[in-house]
């Protein structure tokens, strides 16, 4: 039986191509992020996430990327993307499948496997963004660790649960 927030999900996906999930914390102790569900079958691409930024920014992101692969873009691990955030450059990283197997990506896990039947674990994509001041990613030494705590590296195993 689905429910009616699957039913929506399988709306959306079909009417737009895509959905975006925003997950917050309401007390505000971790990091909000938004994440595609349908890129699996609309663009036959792994799925996106985002973290950290205002949700109607994230959305931004996320269909931008999603216009970018519909017009031929192809993903790779470790590829710069420009023009997501204005004036600056974002990297994307492949999620860890330990990552995806956690609070991650849930409504595009079920959408995958249950909507569309697949058996294999669904991948993703993780968008990562540079500070605004020093243009450090994470990963740089000297990044501000607000930019660092804004983006939990799913990239990499062993990271903690939402």
């Amino acid at each position: 039986m689905i429910t009616d927030y699957e039913a929506n999900i399988i709306k959306n996906v079909e009417e737009h191509g895509w959905q975006c999930s925003h997950i917050f914390d309401p007390d505000q102790e971790k990091p909000s992020f938004s994440y595609s569900v349908g890129f699996t079958k609309t663009v036959n691409c792994p799925e996106f996430i985002v973290f950290g930024l205002s949700n109607d920014l994230m959305n931004s992101m996320l269909w931008q990327v999603f216009r970018d692969i519909k017009d031929g873009i192809e993903p790779q691990d470790g590829m710069i993307w420009s023009h997501l955030l204005e004036g600056f450059d974002c990297i994307i990283k492949k999620v860890h499948a330990e990552n995806i197997e956690m609070n991650y990506l849930n409504s595009a896990k079920w959408y995958w496997n249950h909507h569309l039947g697949n058996s294999d674990p669904v991948s993703a994509f993780q968008i990562v963004w540079p500070g605004a001041v020093s243009g450090e990613f994470p990963w740089d030494e000297g990044c501000d660790q607000f930019i660092i705590d804004s983006q939990p590296p799913l990239y990499l195993p062993d990271q903690p649960v939402y």
